[in-house]
């Protein structure tokens, strides 16, 4: 076991009480490192990218031995959300440990290649935990200004700065000077297309946020009335089914839409799940909205993964 997981009291980090907390990003790698130490035959490392700050964005890959469809899961785009980075973690935790163990995660492993990032952000989460708890953005100077960072989930090249989003680079929604100017987005965009061109079908991605009880789909950059995905009838119809898995366990009720109702949430250009939609073709593509005032509350980390653990078997 690592010193720093040694040092920290020992922790089991395949224990439950892992989820009892939120962990720094140094102790949040830890973990993963440790976890592909005790199940090397199903996981791997993979570093995505380097922020701007020089830290790695590690992914866990999980996977058997000849899969032909993947999924791509992260937290922590925003780095004052917690919860994201802590849910990801429950979920790579649980396809681990279920692994030849359950048969229905066995075989997801076995058919499909499992990408995790924990923390996507990782120089803004760094600082959201050591300076300023309500920091959302990176932390990319900006030229000619005094304010630092850009909003991630609005960086991303698909219908760019169209709506939405900020030109002001001290505003919280700030879009960037150019897309994929910062590190974070660029990195996942890179990676699926690694996979796919790999000869794997990326037929999933979700993109965990904090808060508000939201299972989201295409568009962000444009309203519903105007436009909607080819697939937005299966992209509701799945959205729904994980609702209702959802709300079966702890009765918690999540509402599906697509983000630009302003419903759900409203304009926002330049977003992940745009993107990762329309130009890298994968066909569900979500961001999760999930329980409100979590970054304080770390009892509802545990209840929110086994919430949000059921998606997987959804969407397969």
């Amino acid at each position: 076991m690592s010193k720093l997981l040694t040092d920290r009291a020992k922790k089991d980090v395949d224990a439950e009480d892992w989820f009892e907390e939120y962990h720094t990003l140094d102790y949040i790698d830890a973990k993963l490192d440790e976890m592909i130490e005790l199940y090397p035959n199903i996981s791997t490392k993979v570093i995505l990218g380097i922020s701007w700050e020089g830290r790695a964005i590690n992914a866990i890959r999980i996977s058997g031995p000849n899969p032909t469809k993947a999924i791509v899961y992260h937290g922590g785009i925003h780095a004052r959300e917690w919860i994201g980075p802590a849910v990801v973690q429950f979920i790579y935790n649980e396809l681990l440990r279920g692994y030849g163990v359950n048969p229905v995660v066995t075989e997801l492993v076995n058919e499909i290649e499992w990408t995790i990032i924990p923390v996507l952000n990782v120089d803004g989460y760094v600082y959201a935990h050591d300076v300023n708890p309500a920091w959302r953005k990176t932390r990319k100077p900006n030229q000619g200004s005094e304010c630092i960072g850009t909003d991630p989930n609005r960086n991303w090249q698909y219908m760019w700065s169209v709506g939405g989003s900020s030109p002001d680079p001290c505003s919280n929604s700030y879009a960037g000077f150019t897309p994929f100017d910062n590190p974070e987005p660029r990195s996942i965009d890179l990676y699926i297309r690694a996979r796919q061109a790999a000869g794997l079908n990326v037929l999933g991605y979700s993109d965990f946020h904090c808060c508000g009880l939201l299972w989201m789909s295409p568009y962000a950059y444009i309203r519903p009335e105007e436009r909607l995905p080819e697939n937005n009838v299966q992209l509701q119809q799945v959205g729904e089914a994980i609702a209702g898995a959802i709300q079966s366990v702890h009765g918690v009720g999540f509402l599906v839409g697509n983000i630009g109702d302003p419903r759900i949430i409203g304009l926002a250009s330049g977003s992940s799940v745009d993107h990762v939609h329309t130009q890298l073709g994968v066909p569900l593509s979500y961001g999760i909205e999930l329980r409100a005032n979590s970054q304080f509350e770390p009892s509802v980390i545990v209840p929110s993964g086994e919430e949000c653990g059921l998606e997987f078997l959804c969407t397969e």
